[in-house]
């Protein structure tokens, strides 16, 4: 774990505002005519918070069979590490989770997908959280999987809108974050029966 638990959040709170910020510094140079589109929707908000729902649910369930994937064992504990170690609260993950759903989407499938197209904005937006790697197959097969959620994230702004791609960004993140730091505790407490063995071992 690189950084503090303080400046993690600040860097969560960045990932809402800069996207904002850019937006607003767009609007003033009338030059947010590819970003309206995606930021009203093909529906009305309420469909599209239910389209977001059912997209995070399928998500979610992907991540889920990931997770029983013991092959991935290896690839995910890296990031169960990382992150685990930061004990976030349930409301500290809920406003990350909320920056992060919503800043990203205005940054990738606002501002990016327009331009790059959903493939490859998909495969920008997993590399710039470092999960493309080619170390091993496992990582090669976590980064396709991650791939097609943000493929998904991609269909989910361009065929229903921004809200959808959010809601649906939020949600796995949500239950991304509350299944690492269950992981994350259970490796410690496999961690601590270890001492415990080897220290009786020793006596």
């Amino acid at each position: 774990m690189n950084l503090s638990k303080e400046m993690f959040m600040r860097m969560g709170i960045a990932t809402l505002l800069i996207p904002l910020v850019i937006t607003f510094i767009l609007y003033q140079f009338n030059f947010t005519s590819f970003l309206v589109p995606v930021l009203v929707g093909k529906f009305n908000i309420a469909i599209q918070v239910l389209i977001g729902i059912a997209g995070g649910g399928c998500m979610i369930l992907l991540a889920f069979f990931m997770s029983k994937w013991e092959y991935l064992n290896e690839v995910q504990s890296k990031f169960t590490i990382q992150l685990g170690g930061y004990q976030l609260t349930l409301q500290e993950i809920v406003f990350l989770s909320f920056c992060a759903g919503f800043g990203e989407e205005i940054l990738f499938r606002g501002m990016l997908q327009p331009w790059l197209g959903i493939f490859f904005t998909a495969f920008l937006f997993i590399a710039l959280h470092g999960y493309i790697s080619v170390k091993s197959s496992a990582h090669l097969i976590f980064g396709l999987a991650l791939w097609s959620m943000g493929i998904g994230l991609g269909l989910l702004g361009a065929y229903s809108g921004l809200i959808s791609a959010a809601i649906a960004h939020m949600i796995y993140d949500i239950y991304a974050f509350l299944n690492i730091q269950r992981e994350f505790e259970s490796l410690k407490s496999r961690s601590k029966l270890n001492l415990q063995d080897n220290e009786q071992e020793e006596i």
